[in-house]
């Protein structure tokens, strides 16, 4: 398998539309950046043959009826990237994204995930942004803090490639397994020093 700088994870269960925006602003930095999308989609409807066409770098992955955390899962085990970004399909990353990630993994040769600000592109209903308070209020936009006592959702962290080496993620392992794990090695390092 030829490797890549980066795989960007892209979860979804709804129907395009739902993902343009997202893919929108993602699909111009991958291909600077040499990288690949993969759109783990569980409605099987969530990309469009022309949009796929027209945007070489995205993997169309229809895997319908799954739900997020195995269709998560079964794209990472399948990415190609030195570093494996998740992100979902409500989010909206910014200019330079996926540069920066691996600017910060050239950085941090040592760390295995990297974590970052989240910014949501679901805004039309109150229940959307109150569900999107709820789950990553920590982690919005000006990200002023380097350590919360939160462990982030999947939607904001990259992994270096050997995170995955030794094990096939299961449905939720990623969520969590692996990232409350590696969180607490940095949070809370004497709790862990006896694994």
């Amino acid at each position: 398998m030829d490797l890549l700088p980066l795989s960007v994870v892209v979860a979804t269960r709804r129907p395009w539309p739902f993902a343009r925006e997202c893919l929108e602003h993602l699909c111009p930095q991958a291909d600077a950046a040499g990288a690949e999308i993969i759109l783990a989609d569980g409605s099987g409807v969530g990309l469009s043959e022309e949009f796929v066409g027209e945007n070489p770098c995205v993997r169309w992955m229809k895997i319908p009826g799954a739900p997020v955390f195995d269709l998560r899962a079964r794209a990472v085990a399948v990415a190609r990237g030195e570093v494996i970004a998740l992100t979902e399909d409500h989010c909206v990353v910014q200019p330079g994204w996926c540069e920066r990630i691996l600017a910060a993994h050239r950085r941090h040769p040592s760390a295995l995930a990297i974590g970052g600000a989240v910014e949501n592109g679901s805004t039309r209903l109150l229940i959307d942004k109150a569900k999107f308070f709820l789950t990553f209020g920590p982690f919005m936009p000006p990200f002023t803090s380097k350590l919360t006592h939160r462990v982030p959702p999947p939607a904001n962290v990259s992994f270096k490639r050997s995170t995955f080496l030794d094990v096939v993620p299961s449905p939720g392992w990623i969520e969590f397994a692996l990232n409350p794990s590696l969180c607490a090695r940095v949070l809370w390092p004497s709790m862990t020093a006896s694994e």
